[in-house]
């Protein structure tokens, strides 16, 4: 090896190196952390956005489907509904509009996710760095 860097290698490091190196540590993971929340708050923008998105496209399919008259019936004729209950059932999942709610039912639950992934985030940075 060179004798300059045996020499190097044997000299204490400057005193103010240490607080530099934490200072840039601390700087980087406040950058991640604003990163990772900035990812956060995006996924609920795009999250609310496409709720409101299916909710308006998909929302008028739900309303209109012949679901609610015939889950109506129910409140009107129950005695009829009783005597051909497997017919009444049958009836009522073959009008169930299962798209139209799967498409307003999907956003909400990307955002219950983002939501716990974020809290989760949350509790973790505050354990390990306060």
């Amino acid at each position: 090896m060179n004798k300059d860097l045996q020499n190097l290698f044997q000299e204490n490091p400057p005193k103010y190196l240490k607080q530099a190196v934490l200072r840039r540590i601390e700087i980087e993971r406040r950058k991640r952390v604003f990163r990772k929340k900035m990812l956060f708050k995006l996924g609920f923008f795009a999250c609310v956005s496409a709720f409101l998105f299916s909710a308006i496209f998909f929302g008028h399919e739900i309303l209109a489907s012949d679901f609610w008259s015939i889950s109506l019936l129910a409140f009107t004729d129950i005695k009829t509904v009783a005597t051909y209950w497997q017919e009444f059932t049958l009836s009522l999942m073959e009008t169930f509009p299962f798209e139209a709610t799967a498409f307003v039912l999907a956003p909400i639950f990307m955002l219950l996710v983002l939501a716990n992934k974020y809290y989760e985030q949350q509790n973790f940075s505050k354990l390990r760095f306060s």
